[in-house]
């Protein structure tokens, strides 16, 4: 019998972004933050430690209330890096909950990173993720959500 030898991925990033990649054009093609991402210069990446990094500027089209991003702009960003941040991991699942803090006004034409991470899993199907928004050094958005795994 033969033993293959499994060794650290040398770049775990680079794999994840790889997985993401796939998963996004094999089963996310027509969605719109891969289509056509409704703020533009949004870029997901991952660090090594399995992190889903973000960056972008949210400009006067995504504005709510005067200066300031509208909410629900800012919920279908935390659920496209949650979903995405599951596709690297070699998941497909659908949002089951989301739960938003909203902490501090979020201002538009203002840079913002977010780090999102899967957090706990239940029975093999059932993922937990968490999501931090921030702005100016502070945490502006923080959210969980749940996703029902239906593919791998």
């Amino acid at each position: 019998m033969k033993y293959k030898l499994q060794l650290p991925d040398p770049d775990p990033a680079q794999s994840l972004q790889r997985k993401l990649d796939y998963f996004k054009s094999t089963y996310h093609s027509q969605c719109i933050f891969t289509k056509n991402p409704p703020v533009p210069g949004l870029e997901f990446s991952f660090q090594n430690n399995g992190i889903l990094y973000g960056e972008f500027t949210c400009t006067n089209q995504h504005q709510g209330y005067n200066d300031m991003v509208h909410g629900g702009i800012l919920a279908a960003i935390v659920d496209a890096s949650m979903a995405q941040c599951l596709m690297g991991h070699g998941i497909i699942g659908y949002t089951t909950d989301l739960n938003i803090k909203y902490c501090k006004p979020f201002i538009i034409n203002n840079p913002a990173t977010l780090e999102t991470a899967i957090h706990e899993v239940n029975v093999g199907k059932l993922y937990n993720l968490k999501c931090a928004i921030f702005q100016n050094g502070h945490i502006s958005v923080k959210a969980t959500g749940r996703f029902f795994k239906i593919k791998n």
